[in-house]
């Protein structure tokens, strides 16, 4: 038999072929559509910063956005149990404010380890705070260049590479 067989990490997957998943809500609580979702959530969408820090700090996006800026990357958005072949993963170019950056004005103590994404419905994965950093962690604002979707996270959500989708907490 000849075969050819082709893979790329560059191809970004267009919405209605992203999947979504939560196992922390039920399907009537789930943010997923377009017409849920406003301006004015986006403007006052406030996420805290507290734990083992110098500087606990309460900002909305739009000032996350103003004092950090952002950064743009493609990234893979996979579900572990997902199997060969399967659906379950897409690439996509994410815009987001880089948690390095704002860990470093929190003060971060050196002996705190642990990072903690909380979205509003509770759902955390925690990640190590240096691994974290080393993967680029982003509080993710935009994907494939629209404001992040309704299904996906909006108005924010974790992601960074190299990790499942299930660290990835919507609704910081």
């Amino acid at each position: 038999v000849k075969t050819a067989f082709e893979w790329n990490q560059t191809e970004i997957t267009p919405h209605d072929k992203m999947f979504y998943k939560s196992i922390k809500s039920t399907p009537s609580t789930w943010l997923t559509d377009e017409s849920q979702v406003t301006q004015e959530m986006f403007d006052t969408w406030t996420i805290k910063f507290t734990g083992d820090i110098d500087h606990p700090m309460e900002m909305t996006l739009p000032e996350l956005i103003e004092k950090y800026g952002t950064e743009t990357h493609v990234m893979k958005y996979n579900c572990v149990v997902n199997g060969p072949g399967q659906a379950m993963i897409y690439q996509a170019e994410v815009e987001g404010i880089p948690i390095a950056k704002i860990m470093k004005d929190l003060g971060v103590h050196e002996d705190a380890n642990m990072f903690y994404p909380i979205g509003d419905d509770g759902y955390c994965y925690n990640v190590g705070t240096d691994i974290m950093v080393k993967l680029n962690g982003l509080i993710v604002v935009k994907i494939n260049g629209d404001r992040i979707y309704a299904d996906q996270g909006f108005p924010c959500a974790f992601w960074s590479y190299e990790m499942s989708a299930g660290n990835f907490s919507k609704r910081l």
